[in-house]
């Protein structure tokens, strides 16, 4: 990340109907950001490293200023000192500080929020403050770009796409979860918050090198802790670095004594709440804007990215942002708006296909067009793995390693290495490897259909490895965050002793809107690579490998499904009611994703709304399905509140589960769960870099769901919902 002087692009777009809309040309606008004051305006000191006493302010111009308030756990220098003097007290720094803060209102609950689900320090939301000066459309000289100054690389580290029509660095809420995703990185990594936030600024390497400078010069032994404070005074880390830290501290201590500085801001802006809608590729935003009952201008305020008028991309699904208020009435109306749409005859040339990304992959040609037929030969079936030579992938996440020499025979061979899902896919240490093997080429498919039999087994106790290295991780997040003992008790009882998924930790939702797809046994995660070694082009063992392979591990056997049961935990604030029931089928997962997006959706749910809505029986309800290869566990969870009881809550959840299994949806609850699975299909899709997931196991398992969303119909629905909720298979655990 790069503090320099900014360039704000404005972005506009005439409403029309044609195809697309350049970014402005004319010359951006200049904005001078805070990092002008690294030169101009606080020279370097002697002394301006030394660690200052927070109870003991000896700063005069400051009386009364309490600097404990920020909940940023890092050592309080002079330098920070002085950065809080100049935003608190002269007329250049307090203009900068109003700018800044009065701009930060808009963003500032949904970045707190976020931080807040991460149990991070909220404080961290004024590292946008620093870097763009709360901006989205802030870019720098050296080409960083958004709210948190993102360079193309490592933008594209965290999966923020760059295209002509789009730049997801501006975006609001993906640039916010790919800053928190790499601040938790390099503070896990680095083990202090402003060593982290060094590396924000010039990069996890260069503090490591610093660190080993510092250490050099101070004679300490190689793996001896060094603080922030020692490598600005040894004048190891860039200068900019070096104030960058402090200038953020600052800003936090400034915000807290706002009061006491005579710098409250009287007329924030509305604080801006965002829901998403999946909305096919191309539809003009001018349409979605109707839908909506906003401006085209707020639709652009709250989707920042892009950068035409048009929504991006060639085929499938995109997310597309819009006010929480606004959500519902999209939902209903946008359907009827693009359908009268798509009738309308196209009145400009379209240059880009628009295709279902589930029917076709290939653009759509013109009527006049011709396509020449030649010989080709056949194309690989496997899709490569840019980052590891002669390395493919197939559907479900596996990698296939091949290896051309002459030989008679084909040796086969697998090793899995268990990864950390939530650390960049690291490796925990965990290795295992199945015995190699030869086949002849004739029989290679029979072969690989064995290999998969006993693969499966070795999977299973790599498995075992990863929900303890998870479970661990998850325990203590949940202890921070409360909740443990609930989630420990359903995990529990839906995996007892004799279940082959004992021991894994189910959590509860840290996003509420990612509620679809949080799994207990990610595959992915069991960083899987089959080893073929022969005369085997690549050419003719795709579809081999994809028809023995490239199906999900299933077990043979499936676990017996825990039966009711109720646990008291010795209080009775919260409640969670979970159900158990079996893995679920392929051809059964969309009806199913329906069923518990129509009873438990915290925006679309009937259970929640029996909560939330009309008495308020209950605060803080969340819920998630998490699916597993040996079981499927749905659960909600509340909060009562007074007078309302565990019963009351339990009692408006079990009528709305029933009225649903009852009556199933009317056709408006349908077509918005249809809506709503849509668009955490695409999230999943979007979130996958970010996630470190590979993209082909996700666009596989949503291509699968979403290509029936349109034929499940309402008895599917009723169906999926008398699985996912049987009595007979009910946990209830209250606490608290």
């Amino acid at each position: 990340m790069r503090v320099l002087t900014a360039l704000a692009f404005l972005v506009s777009c005439a409403e029309s109907s044609s195809e697309t809309c350049p970014v402005a040309s004319s010359a951006p606008e200049i904005v001078t950001e805070p990092a002008a004051f690294v030169e101009a305006e606080q020279p370097d000191l002697a002394g301006d490293f030394e660690l200052l006493d927070p109870s003991a302010n000896t700063t005069p111009s400051l009386e009364g200023l309490v600097t404990t308030l920020s909940d940023l756990p890092v050592p309080l220098t002079r330098l920070t000192m002085r950065y809080v003097e100049h935003f608190g007290t002269t007329d250049k720094g307090r203009q900068a500080f109003f700018e800044r803060f009065h701009r930060a209102s808009k963003y500032r609950e949904h970045i707190e929020r976020k931080l807040r689900d991460r149990d991070m320090p909220e404080d961290l939301l004024w590292v946008a403050a620093i870097e763009s000066g709360f901006n989205p459309q802030a870019v720098s000289p050296a080409g960083a770009a958004g709210l948190f100054q993102f360079v193309p690389v490592t933008a594209e580290r965290f999966g923020l796409g760059i295209a002509p029509d789009i730049d997801e660095r501006r975006a609001i809420t993906k640039a916010t979860d790919a800053a928190i995703e790499y601040l938790a990185i390099l503070h896990d990594q680095l083990g202090s918050w402003d060593l982290a936030l060094a590396a924000y600024n010039c990069g996890e390497g260069r503090v490591l090198e610093a660190m080993d400078h510092a250490r050099n010069k101070l004679k300490l032994d190689p793996n001896a802790p060094v603080a922030f404070h020692q490598l600005a005074e040894q004048k190891v880390l860039p200068r900019e670095t070096a104030h960058y830290v402090p200038m953020i501290h600052a800003f936090a201590i400034v915000a807290h004594n706002r009061e006491l500085l005579v710098l409250d801001d009287e007329q924030p802006y509305d604080s801006m709440h965002f829901a998403e809608i999946a909305v096919p590729s191309g539809t003009r935003l001018g349409l979605i804007a109707k839908a909506a009952d906003i401006s085209t201008a707020t639709l652009r305020e709250y989707n920042p990215d892009f950068l035409t008028d048009r929504v991006p991309g060639v085929r499938g699904d995109q997310l597309v942002q819009l006010p929480l208020d606004a959500l519902e009435h999209t939902l209903a109306a946008l359907p009827a708006l693009m359908e009268r749409e798509a009738e309308r005859p196209a009145t400009a040339p379209v240059s880009s296909a628009i295709v279902d990304e589930h029917v076709d992959d290939k653009p759509i040609e013109s009527k006049g067009e011709k396509k020449e037929k030649k010989d080709t030969p056949p194309k690989p079936t496997l899709e490569a793995v840019s980052s590891r030579p002669n390395t493919y992938i197939l559907s479900n996440g596996l990698f296939v390693e091949l290896k051309e020499e002459a030989s008679e025979a084909v040796d086969l061979s697998a090793t899995i290495v268990v990864v950390d899902p939530t650390n960049e896919r690291k490796p925990i240490g965990k290795t295992h490897k199945l015995e190699p093997r030869k086949a002849q080429p004739a029989e290679l498919q029979p072969a690989l259909v064995t290999l998969r039999k006993d693969l499966q087994k070795v999977l299973a106790d790599a498995a075992d490895d990863l929900r303890s290295h998870v479970a661990v991780r998850r325990r203590g997040f949940y202890a921070r965050k409360g909740g443990l003992e609930l989630f420990e008790a359903l995990s529990a009882k839906a995996f007892p002793e004799s279940h082959p998924m004992h021991g894994a930790l189910l959590v509860g939702t840290t996003d509420r809107d990612d509620d679809l797809f949080l799994e207990t046994e990610p595959p992915w995660a069991l960083e899987t690579t089959i080893t073929l070694k022969g005369n085997i082009p690549v050419e003719h063992i795709g579809s081999a490998l994809e028809r023995a392979l490239g199906s999900a591990f299933v077990p043979d056997k499936i676990a017996k499904l825990a039966a009711s049961s109720r646990t008291a935990l010795g209080g009775e604030r919260d409640i969670l009611i979970g159900w158990a029931s079996p893995p679920l089928k392929p051809e059964d997962e969309t009806a199913a994703h329906l069923a518990f997006l129509l009873a438990c959706h915290p925006k679309l749910g009937s259970a929640h709304k029996g909560l939330r809505h009309g008495r308020s029986i209950a605060a803080d309800v969340s819920c998630a399905l998490e699916l597993a290869p040996q079981s499927t566990v749905g659960w909600i969870t509340a909060t009562p509140i007074e007078p309302f009881t565990v019963a009351d809550a339990e009692k408006a959840v079990d009528s709305a589960i029933a009225n649903l299994v009852a009556h199933g949806p009317t056709d408006a609850e349908l077509d918005a769960a249809r809506g709503m699975l849509r668009t955490a299909l695409a999230r999943e899709r979007e979130m996958a870099k970010l996630r470190h997931i590979p993209k082909s196991w996700v666009v596989s398992n949503t291509r699968r769901v979403r290509s029936r969303i349109k034929e499940v119909d309402t008895v599917d629905v009723v169906s999926a919902a008398k699985v996912l909720f049987a009595k007979e298979h009910r946990i209830v655990v209250t606490g608290g």
